[in-house]
């Protein structure tokens, strides 16, 4: 079956770059993160948007904690906002340090993970009360996932990914990814393999035995940095987003379907930071430093 991403519109609003893309509270809804410090929630085929919150710096990782009234947002400069939508007011905002920039946040289990750029996974209760800090390395980390309910995955820019036990608190293994730094992980539903993406350009998947983790299979993906990687909820495909400009499509095996490039019509014309599968996975949304978020409908 042939697959390939259509161009569908854009949507514009942000003041600057976007770096965090989420699922909205119904389908067909998604919410981004920019630089200026804006929320913003979109409606697909909608061309306005609706300001949810101001967080008077960069937003660089959103996470729901109640779909459609109360959500984290996770900044630049070290704090971690837990916004009610409802009523401001009852907003709460925890000072990590200013070097502390907030990469990501996955709500697991009634729990958050939080990764920042200290190189600390913090786990922290929903009322807001932090409950442990685990400093997994000496470099920033820039992505979470789980692999299992208690098996969680982080990796960053000591080029590392560390595989940890959120029941025991314990870290279970460490390994060298990518070269100087990992910015991209994740895996399709249901799988043992994970992917990974980094600053040298390159995909990777890893076969994940209880004992190692062995790098399975290669590819020379982009030009330049490996932002994000996106898998479809329900196909065996999956999209990538690099500082090249470029967005792509590929297969289960890593073979490419189809290359978005800069100064094609409806391309980015700067670094794609994010991207998400929205409406059932009908639709590819990108976003990034060109200020500008895409979707692309997939047809079959």
């Amino acid at each position: 079956m042939k697959v390939q991403l259509e161009f569908e519109r854009s949507y514009l609003g942000h003041n600057a770059a976007v770096y965090d893309l989420l699922d909205g509270p119904r389908e067909g809804m998604f919410i981004s993160a920019g630089g200026e410090g804006w929320i913003t929630q979109w409606s697909l085929g909608d061309e306005d948007g609706h300001l949810l919150a101001k967080a008077g710096s960069p937003v660089l990782s959103l996470e729901w904690l109640m779909e459609g009234t109360r959500m984290l947002a996770g900044t630049m400069d070290g704090k971690l906002h837990f916004i009610d939508l409802l009523d401001q007011d009852l907003t709460r905002v925890f000072d990590l340090g200013g070097k502390a920039s907030v990469f990501d946040i996955v709500k697991r289990n009634d729990e958050i993970w939080v990764a920042d750029g200290l190189g600390r996974l913090t786990n922290w209760a929903p009322e807001g009360e932090l409950k442990a800090v685990f400093q997994l390395s000496g470099k920033p980390l820039r992505k979470i996932f789980f692999r299992s309910d208690s098996l969680l995955l982080a990796a960053g820019s000591e080029g590392k990914v560390f595989e940890f036990d959120v029941e025991t608190n314990a870290q279970i293994r460490d390994w060298f990814a990518h070269d100087p730094s990992v910015f991209a992980m994740g895996a399709f539903t249901g799988e043992n393999s994970l992917w990974t993406g980094g600053r040298d350009a390159l995909i990777k998947e890893w076969d994940l035995t209880p004992e190692l983790a062995v790098c399975t299979r290669e590819v020379n993906a982009h030009w330049f940095t490996v932002n994000d990687i996106a898998f479809h909820p329900s196909a065996r495909i999956f999209a990538t987003a690099s500082r090249d400009k470029r967005l792509r499509l590929w297969d289960g095996k890593a073979d490419i379907l189809q290359s978005i490039d800069p100064g094609t019509p409806n391309g980015h014309v700067n670094s794609i930071n994010t991207l998400l599968w929205a409406g059932s996975g009908n639709y590819l949304i990108s976003a990034g430093d060109d200020r500008s978020i895409r979707s692309w409908k997939l047809t079959r």
